[in-house]
């Protein structure tokens, strides 16, 4: 049972629910069966299911059956029905999360009954509920289509003259649609950028033409949507990038957190590729998205930091030297990380901070202890270890460690590019070592080589550490 669906779907139950789901398989309403509510209670008793030999599924049918003889179909019956609940149970919470949805719903089938008073009651309040509350991203127009376009239906029954809402549920559609298919675009050019995806032309480029005839617009979900497509897609003036991040300033309460989340990371990634162009200027836009999002919680989904996210903004304040500010961060944002990956991170991003100091004799046991499974951060680690060993003129280990960084990596065949740059990277860090002392002629031989390889990783650091030499 350890690897079963049911189990993995239960561990990611935060307390609330868990609680709620309690009382959803004990009402009758929803649960009739006894094996459910027994297999719910021994799971929640032994939360957080770590424990293998807990879920061994002839240690758990004795425990909630212990009267009986070993069934396979019945503890197989149970773990189908809890899961069928638990499925019914989120899809409730999902549906009822926002107050609008299950009100147009409410709105709709009272339509259908034909109770006119009761229709009319309800789609007045919550048309009004719909216009009061903050939130004015692509899903309000959603809702207000809907919304609108059960008055039109309601209407439209009721007499032969105009209908009310048609016209309202169509411009309303629109927003949604135009809102939507910026977003899209917008995921599409930052695959393309990040993986070189490609993805097929379809109406985006019609809807960029009729935004810029209207000029005017009156959804602020198309607004900011437009001008991060503009942004990101590499056309920009720097007005536009100016342009969106005034907006984001202005839109806080005017989004949900995760949608913030994902505008802010993008409009950082705009900035991270806008530095590596050697725009330098951009580090300190890019920390100032950071903290701001930081300010206002943008960037935590139900309070957890991303390890990723983490990483970045560590980064991103070592670049501009901010090493108070970001000693503070990574200590007060430890316990926002997710418990699986706090520990390396943490280490990970303190050795960070002492490398960059530099403070190796702190950098280098942080570093030691990391045990990270994502290969991109061990690279980055291995990395660091190398160039340490090889700054603190440690050879001898640095030789040993070239070796088993070279077994690593030949190991590990789906690092694509990466493999072959950080092979190359060990291949000169060899020849530096072994170059004899003094021999001028061969340390400028050795500098031309360098700087005709290509694909190979962090060449700014080798290039100086040769100039060293």
């Amino acid at each position: 049972m350890n690897k079963s669906r049911l189990v993995e779907l239960f561990k990611t139950l935060n307390k609330t629910e868990v609680k709620r789901l309690r009382k959803w398989v004990r009402s009758p309403f929803f649960n009739q069966r006894e094996d459910v509510i027994l297999l719910f209670d021994y799971l929640d008793k032994n939360r957080p299911l770590e424990k293998r030999k807990l879920l061994d599924r002839r240690h758990v049918f004795s425990e909630i059956f212990p009267n009986e003889k070993y069934s396979e179909k019945k503890i197989g019956y149970a773990q189908t029905f809890l899961m069928a609940e638990i499925k019914k149970f989120i899809t409730y919470q999902e549906f009822t999360e926002d107050e609008i949805r299950p009100q147009v719903y409410l709105t709709r089938n009272l339509r259908k009954r034909g109770l006119s008073r009761h229709f009319e009651s309800e789609w007045n309040t919550t048309n009004e509920t719909l216009k009061n509350q903050p939130i004015r991203n692509a899903d309000y127009h959603f809702y207000n289509f809907e919304l609108q376009n059960e008055q039109y239906e309601y209407t439209n029954r009721l007499s032969r003259k105009q209908p009310k809402g048609l016209q309202e549920a169509s411009n309303e559609l629109t927003n949604y649609f135009i809102a939507s298919k910026l977003k899209q675009g917008c995921d599409k050019l930052s695959h393309k950028s990040l993986i070189g995806a490609d993805y097929q032309e379809d109406f985006l480029k019609k809807i960029l033409e009729y935004i810029e005839e209207k000029k005017e617009l009156d959804s602020l979900a198309i607004q900011i949507y437009y001008q991060s497509y503009k942004t990101l897609s590499g056309l920009d003036t720097n007005e536009d990038y100016q342009v969106l991040k005034a907006l984001l300033k202005e839109s806080h309460h005017q989004f949900p957190k995760s949608e913030l989340n994902y505008l802010y990371l993008a409009t950082i990634n705009y900035c991270i590729k806008q530095l590596n162009a050697g725009k330098r200027f951009f580090i300190k836009e890019a920390l100032d998205l950071y903290k701001e999002g930081l300010r206002n919680d943008i960037f935590l989904t139900n309070g957890v930091l991303g390890r990723f996210t983490y990483k970045n903004i560590v980064s991103t304040a070592i670049l501009l030297k901010e090493f108070d500010w970001v000693k503070q961060f990574i200590y007060t944002y430890k316990n926002k990380l997710d418990i699986k990956w706090r520990k390396d991170s943490f280490n990970y991003c303190l050795a960070i901070m002492y490398y960059s100091f530099p403070d190796y004799s702190k950098a280098m046991p942080l570093l030691q202890k990391v045990e990270f499974k994502d290969t991109l951060h061990i690279l980055n680690a291995r990395k660091m270890l190398l160039k340490m060993y090889f700054e603190l003129r440690e050879y001898d280990t640095l030789e040993s460690f070239l070796d088993s960084f070279e077994r690593y990596l030949n190991r590990h065949k789906e690092l694509g590019y990466h493999k072959e740059n950080n092979l190359n990277l060990i291949r000169v860090v060899r020849m530096m070592i072994r170059l004899p002392r003094y021999d001028k002629k061969a340390l400028k031989l050795l500098i031309a080589y360098v700087e005709s390889t290509e694909g190979l990783v962090d060449k700014k650091w080798v290039l100086m550490q040769c100039s060293k030499m």
